[in-house]
């Protein structure tokens, strides 16, 4: 039984340990959330303010383009061209786009067909052709389910050469719009400093706007400006992407917001407050009965030597105390656990996750060991490198999902393909994998080898980005040593992967889907044989 005193000490220390999970508990699960909830609203709407004052310079760009093409003038000019250029001579001027900040001026008769195109360069104030403004056909902005002549208007971003640019398109009326649809009026405008200042002033954020495309890797994991969460939490910086009427990335955004406060889940005050609770219990523990604390210690000395040599060990020595006991015999128990436990991880280290075969880390150790058994046997030992054809563009065109799926089943096949005990296949690199098959003769390995080419490409999966096959092939690099004798012992597995790896070159140089055999075979030993390693091919 323990005594009075010792139950008194638990109960200061308790209380001690109640006092602080209950401070850090009010700061950290009521208090802080609350501070870190409003600044996160405010961040949102901020953005929100930057996301609607991108899209009002959108429909104010979109008003103009509709005052002019629903003008009479610009009606009589779409139909008839050739006899109305003093239209052209009256609002195609300079001082048009200067003061919209027009990069280009197009118009499109009713069957989306050009009437008239001007460009024009703000940074020199120049007159320039359309195709210096933008580097794509103006026809793919008319969606493709528009008919010719449907009343249809349409804003957005798009890609110029003078960097990311607003657009609107419109439908050409007469003022009174009782006129069917003659046409298309379409403005590209510069996102300019100016408007970038007054979107600054308008949401008090620090915006610097950066050109950029799908293909930047700075691009990747970042979202959409019309993503209405914050997908990152409380940030003072973040980056959002502008995207081009297809969809596709035209403009880093980087965003600096001013703080509002400082966000901290512990500040001073309550390292004050806290250091002052955990000091009393030190205080009260300094007291404690020696009886009580010294096989404490001396525990806690065995499991810091644990840590220091990165073992587990059972703790012996009782404790005096119930309660400590109980931690005693937990840490045991706990110790038997992790034991257990990595037993279970060295199994599960040997896996590939994905396909379930053996991985590189297995095909390392089990392969060395088979090549040994096949030189002390001399037993005939192949080892093939296989490798999806063209599996990037895959990935890139039907997404990773789907890719993952098409390495389940070629493990599947694999898998069926080498069963027997004297067999291993794994998967070494994202679309690589290794064969080790033993006892085969040159034909039969052969055979296997295109066998096992087969039953890739039987699998029907389909890829459409594949100069080879309409579905996934696969190339195979083989080496077949017949019979290895004591000669061999200086070859080592990784040459073999090596020379199979040649040979996988050699399969895709040939055109892919296809498999490369090389017998690999050294002088008998003997007084004038060379060594294995002077054997070896080159490149």
């Amino acid at each position: 039984m323990l005594s009075t005193r010792r139950y008194l000490i638990q109960l200061l220390l308790l209380y001690s340990l109640i006092l602080i999970c209950l401070f850090l508990g009010y700061r950290l699960l009521l208090d802080y959330p609350q501070e870190l909830s409003a600044a996160e609203a405010h961040q949102k709407r901020e953005l929100e303010s930057l996301s609607r004052g991108l899209q009002m310079g959108l429909r104010n760009l979109q008003a103009v383009t509709t005052d002019w093409a629903h003008w009479d003038d610009t009606l009589a000019f779409v139909k008839d061209p050739d006899n109305h250029q003093d239209y052209v001579e009256g609002n195609i001027l300079s001082s048009t786009f200067e003061t919209f900040e027009l990069l280009g001026i197009v118009y499109f008769d009713r069957n989306f067909d050009l009437v008239m195109a001007q460009g024009y360069d703000l940074q020199v104030g120049e007159y320039v052709s359309i195709e210096q403004v933008v580097d794509f056909r103006l026809s793919t902005l008319f969606k493709e389910q528009i008919k010719p002549g449907e009343p249809w208007q349409s804003s957005g971003w798009l890609a110029s050469r003078q960097g990311a640019a607003a657009f609107a398109i419109q439908y050409i009326s007469d003022s009174a719009q009782e006129h069917p649809p003659a046409g298309y009026l379409l403005f590209i405008q510069s996102i300019s400093q100016n408007q970038i200042a007054n979107l600054e002033a308008t949401t008090r954020l620090k915006l610097n706007f950066t050109p950029t495309s799908l293909a930047d890797p700075v691009t990747h994991g970042v979202v959409s400006l019309m993503t209405p969460e914050l997908v990152e939490g409380y940030k003072l910086e973040r980056r959002r992407l502008l995207d081009d009427f297809t969809g596709t990335p035209i403009m880093l955004l980087s965003i600096t917001h001013e703080p509002l406060t400082d966000m901290q889940p512990i500040g001073w005050s309550e390292v004050l407050i806290l250091s002052s609770m955990i000091l009393a219990p030190i205080v009260l523990a300094l007291a404690v009965d020696r009886r009580l604390l010294k096989p404490l210690r001396h525990n806690t000395r065995l499991i810091e030597t644990m840590v220091e040599r990165q073992t587990l060990e059972p703790l012996s020595q009782r404790l005096h105390t119930r309660e400590l006991e109980q931690i005693r015999q937990a840490f045991n128990r706990s110790v038997d656990l992790v034991e257990r436990q990595q037993a279970v991880l060295r199994g599960q280290s040997m896996t590939d996750a994905l396909t379930g075969l053996a991985n590189r880390r297995a095909f390392d150790q089990q392969g060395a060991e088979m090549w040994n058994l096949a030189v002390r046997q001399q037993e005939s030992f192949t080892l093939a490198l296989m490798d999806l054809d063209h599996f990037k563009a895959f990935n890139d065109n039907l997404g990773h999902l789907a890719g993952d799926e098409a390495l389940r089943k070629i493990g599947r096949s694999l898998t069926k393909s080498c069963r027997r005990a004297n067999e291993l296949v794994a998967r070494i690199g994202g679309e690589e994998f290794v064969l080790i098959m033993m006892g085969l003769e040159e034909q039969t390995a052969r055979q296997r080898m295109e066998a096992l080419r087969t039953d890739i490409s039987e699998l029907g999966i389909a890829h459409p980005q594949s100069s080879v096959s309409m579905s996934l092939t696969c190339s195979l690099g083989t080496i077949h040593v017949p019979r290895p004798g004591i000669n061999y012992r200086a070859v080592r597995i990784e040459d073999l992967l090596s020379m199979a790896d040649k040979e996988l070159y050699r399969a895709k140089d040939g055109g892919r889907n296809q498999v490369s055999f090389h017998v690999y075979q050294l002088p008998q030993a003997g007084p004038d044989a060379k060594s294995a390693k002077e054997n070896l091919p080159e490149d």
